[in-house]
């Protein structure tokens, strides 16, 4: 389906709609669907689309949905205690639109031969996701990115009733941080509040000086003229 990573549903009339893309970036909320077993149907796929002269080669594996949505509910206190809870809420807003979404045959499609580009060798990226999912079970470092792309991926452009962007708020407020950069800012502003602790510590510091100074100046200027009446 081309360069990009995709999730997509497949209609009544068999058509298949892109609800999330993603680039060389494998969000973080697909693999939360996924189990050691769609690794390897993965990799199976992956290895013959390298191994085939065209470039059109189905990569997709498909999830049975009711299976996938459960495994991914039950690593919602991996989210819970890894992530801030305005990640938690976009988690929570995204695993109601994947319940309520037109999946026709109850299949969730995903096709992530983008992210695999990342990597030199199909088989390290299998390692990878084996890894990712194993963290899933015991406590292991968290290395994706509180952003759209590292979430849930972009809402894709296919033209259907229920959108993403309509049904969570927090998903435009990602979205707007992606586009304006408004986390960088955030980010800053809460360096920000973190620093003046020292600040306030060194002005108030430099006020005291300067207020023992001018009472200093002021008494022996008082004590001038006194001894000068005298």
């Amino acid at each position: 389906m081309g360069t990009d990573s995709y999730l997509y549903a497949k209609q009544k009339n068999g058509e298949k709609v892109i609800l999330f893309e993603s680039g060389n970036q494998l969000p973080f909320f697909w693999l939360l669907l996924m189990g050691k077993d769609d690794v390897f149907a993965c990799q199976e796929k992956l290895s013959l689309h390298a191994n085939e002269q065209s470039g059109h080669a189905d990569t997709a594996i498909a999830l049975n949905k009711l299976q996938a949505l459960s495994r991914a509910a039950g690593r919602r206190d991996y989210v819970k205690q890894n992530y801030t809870p305005s990640c938690l809420a976009l988690y929570d807003d995204w695993m109601l639109f994947m319940q309520i979404a037109d999946f026709s045959d109850m299949k969730i499609y995903i096709d992530i031969s983008g992210a695999s580009r990342f990597y030199s060798d199909i088989n390290l990226f299998t390692e990878s996701l084996l890894r990712a999912i194993d963290g899933f079970e015991r406590p292991a470092e968290v290395w994706y990115e509180e952003t759209i792309t590292g979430t849930c991926g972009r809402e894709g452009h296919s033209i259907i009733k229920c959108r993403f962007s309509n049904l969570s708020e927090t998903y435009r407020i990602f979205n707007q941080q992606d586009i304006y950069g408004y986390s960088d800012k955030s980010m800053r502003s809460k360096q920000r509040r973190t620093i003046p602790k020292k600040l306030w510590f060194i002005l108030l510091i430099i006020l005291l000086l300067a207020l023992a100074i001018a009472g200093l100046v002021y008494f022996f200027s008082e004590y001038e003229v006194s001894f000068t009446l005298f």
